[in-house]
């Protein structure tokens, strides 16, 4: 679970439904990449919910433009 990755309390402050894997697999690299300064250690990184959330809708967006390009 998340929880055991983290030694303080986690909550799910947003959530984005991700239509299929590769894109998933697109969208957390694109967060990794763009967040890379403020990263801790592994799947963990510094920013507050309001960073986090922008990071996430921000891959979101990049993964969705660059799919428009390609069809």
């Amino acid at each position: 679970t998340l929880q055991t990755g983290c030694y303080f309390p986690i909550e799910i402050l947003h959530f984005r439904l991700i239509p299929d894997r590769d894109i998933a697999v697109s969208v957390e690299q694109l967060i990794h990449r763009s967040n890379e300064e403020k990263r801790l250690h592994g799947e963990w990184f510094d920013l507050d919910s309001d960073q986090g959330i922008e990071a996430v809708e921000h891959a979101i967006d990049i993964d969705e433009y660059f799919r428009g390009l390609e069809t």
